[in-house]
């Protein structure tokens, strides 16, 4: 992140992996490092096998190539040299990366102004394989025991199907917040987690019938039957407050109240990495995790699935954020609307032991 100036181009070279531990094992310390950027010699060696580098550019992400069509998306975006990711305030982002590394090198043509560089905390990484929008998502049998508490635990997750990265609302754009999203099931529970990178986390609604959708939230709507109109909607903001909403009719004119007056029996967690309502630095994300009882879903009969049952779903978003004008809304079906009761628009899902 730079202060706002113009620079012509800009290049980061990142060594994956070189943060403490070397590949194999083996530990590098502070100094290490530093020798790796200042001994020729030691600029000379090959990488080992394993470590991993990339090399960032600062475009604006705007200009993109849009598969489906075959043509190129606001291509001139970047003008002549002025490409950027974003603004925030008074700054502009030009790199941005995931992974734990190490900057080996910034490379400036022509700047003007301050660089800085902000290392937040990055979002654990879960499951296996990834969804492909279009497709029906797969929910697969837990392995064993899921755990629902403020601590990771990726051994547990591992044969999930991961759905990496949401659509901006109406225009099925990618969007800027990136969110991942996993269930699982066993004969007691379905199991849901979310993990929302968020540089600036928002949460102050504490009952589960406050408008938890004004601020920062996950969401998650289940429509158990093509041949029944009762869904479920069920949110979680970043300081872990939990609306869950049993819906009988789309249109049925019901409050909040009255849509949340069923015992869900669900047990959550949220694992929040920043200072939540602190918008004067820069945050990491927010991870969720529900198990919501099969014997509490009336609209699912109150039962768990068999193998090979088809429900519907949306995974959604709201993310405010200073440095957006109004909220980002996204969701994991590529959607026409940004209402996101309209469940005809949902996307498949399967259960698979």
């Amino acid at each position: 992140m730079r202060s706002a100036g113009r620079m012509a181009a800009v290049w980061l070279a990142v060594a994956l992996g070189a943060a403490q531990v070397g590949v194999g094992g083996e530990r590098w310390s502070y100094l290490d490092l530093v020798k790796r950027l200042t001994d020729l010699e030691a600029l000379a060696v090959l990488p080992p096998p394993g470590e991993k580098c990339q090399q960032w550019s600062s475009y604006d992400r705007a200009s993109k190539y849009d598969e489906k069509t075959g043509k190129y998306v606001r291509w001139d975006a970047n003008g002549d040299g002025n490409g950027i990711i974003r603004r925030e305030a008074d700054k502009e982002v030009f790199a941005e990366m995931e992974g734990p590394g190490v900057i080996e090198e910034e490379m400036a043509v022509f700047t003007l102004g301050w660089l800085f560089v902000s290392v937040v905390a990055a979002a654990p990484a879960f499951g296996s394989d990834d969804w492909k929008a279009g497709e029906p998502y797969v929910v697969r049998r837990a392995a064993g025991a899921v755990t629902v508490d403020q601590k990771p635990h990726p051994e547990q997750w591992k044969n999930a199907m991961v759905i990496r990265g949401f659509f901006a609302a109406k225009s099925n754009s990618p969007a800027q917040s990136r969110t991942e999203a996993m269930m699982l099931w066993d004969e007691e529970h379905l199991y849901v987690q979310a993990v929302a990178t968020d540089a600036d986390l928002r949460g102050r609604f504490k009952e589960r019938t406050d408008p938890l959708w004004e601020e920062d939230v996950v969401e998650l709507f289940l429509k158990p039957r093509e041949d029944q109109p009762g869904y479920y909607e069920f949110e979680v903001n970043p300081i872990g407050t939990v609306m869950a909403l049993k819906i009988d009719e789309r249109r049925d004119k019901k409050t909040i109240k009255e849509r949340s007056a069923w015992e869900t029996g669900i047990a959550s967690a949220v694992q929040a990495v920043g200072t939540v309502n602190d918008s004067g630095d820069t945050d990491g994300f927010y991870r969720v995790i529900l198990a919501i009882p099969w014997k509490s879903l009336a609209h699912a009969g109150g039962r768990p699935p068999k193998a090979g049952d088809a429900w519907r779903f949306t995974f959604a978003r709201y993310d405010y954020s200073k440095v957006y004008k109004k909220a980002e809304e996204s969701n994991s079906a590529p959607m026409t609307t940004d209402d996101w009761h309209r469940f005809e628009q949902y996307s498949l899902l399967r259960f698979a032991d």
